[in-house]
């Protein structure tokens, strides 16, 4: 499994104050927006300048997106699974991951982050078709 550091070419060099901004960098990553596009976008659904739109604001954008397949799973019990067991199970497909504070791209086997933690669980993820 290899992590790609997208943040670097998705986030502007300067006028990026945002704190949370992992929910910019996916958006883009998964549609191809720009970071002032998708950060415009997920305004629309709670995102402001100081604080993410939480999950519900989340699940309602990436439903919005249209032509979407949400895969549920549950950190705390058997139906649990790490990044890097995601990346087996998923070696192909673009994916929007939520890990427990935090929400990542998945996109033929390469992790889009600014961080590589393989054995994070992942609770929420959706298949961009």
């Amino acid at each position: 499994m290899s992590n790609i550091n997208v943040y670097d070419t998705i986030l502007p060099k300067s006028g990026h104050d945002n704190k949370a901004y992992c929910t910019i960098v996916t958006l883009a990553c998964v549609t191809g927006f720009t970071y002032h596009e998708a950060n415009e976008y997920l305004q629309d659904y709670g995102k402001t300048a100081d604080k993410s739109c939480g999950w519900d604001g989340w699940d309602n954008c990436m439903n919005s997106l249209g032509n979407t397949e949400k895969l549920e799973y549950n950190w705390q019990n058997n139906n649990k699974i790490t990044i890097n067991q995601f990346v087996k199970k998923y070696p192909r497909g673009t994916y929007a991951v939520g890990v427990r504070g935090h929400v990542l791209t998945i996109k033929d086997g390469k992790v889009l982050d600014h961080m590589y933690k393989p054995r994070r669980r992942i609770f929420t993820a959706t298949k961009i078709n």
